[in-house]
């Protein structure tokens, strides 16, 4: 979804190859048989790193603490593509409140070390502070926004 907004944003196209792993992929643009990919920073840092790949952009909202000088999309005009990805632990519907407390403050005290803000940091990642009920809420925006970007290009998922 993040090529198609990237093409809705841009006004322009681009044509979307397909790859069975992100690997793949970044192999390629190393190698440089295809010209670009869209990738997960912590799938493309050890490339970025080795300068093997050049960064433009990242789609998120704020630079990476472990590449500062990798500019957002905000910061290279296009403030609407803010589409990043993000991990989450989510329950089964029904699963007792103080179950899900018990799991929150728990992984809360585990990413909030300095060792794992470290490894997340080093990734290119964050590690948000936000309750289940932010994260729910997050999780529900992010949907509507995939499904409108869905509803504006057109993009299927192919099986």
């Amino acid at each position: 979804l993040i090529l198609a907004e990237l093409c809705l944003v841009t006004g322009t196209q681009i044509a979307h190859v397909p790859y069975k792993s992100s690997a793949q992929g970044l192999t390629d643009v190393a190698g440089g048989n295809v010209s670009m990919a869209i990738d997960f920073l912590i799938g493309s840092a050890p490339l970025i790193k080795a300068g093997k790949l050049f960064p433009i952009m990242l789609t998120g909202g704020r630079r990476a603490q472990a590449f500062p000088d990798i500019p957002t999309a905000m910061e290279s005009g296009f403030a609407q593509l803010d589409l990043m990805g993000w991990t989450g632990l989510v329950a089964p519907r029904g699963t007792p409140q103080v179950v899900v407390n018990r799991l929150h403050s728990e992984l809360v005290r585990i990413m909030r070390t300095p060792e794992m803000e470290q490894i997340v940091a080093d990734a290119g990642g964050v590690v948000p502070a936000n309750t289940p009920e932010e994260f729910g809420a997050y999780m529900q925006a992010q949907r509507k926004k995939m499904a409108d970007i869905v509803r504006l290009t057109g993009v299927r998922m192919e099986q």
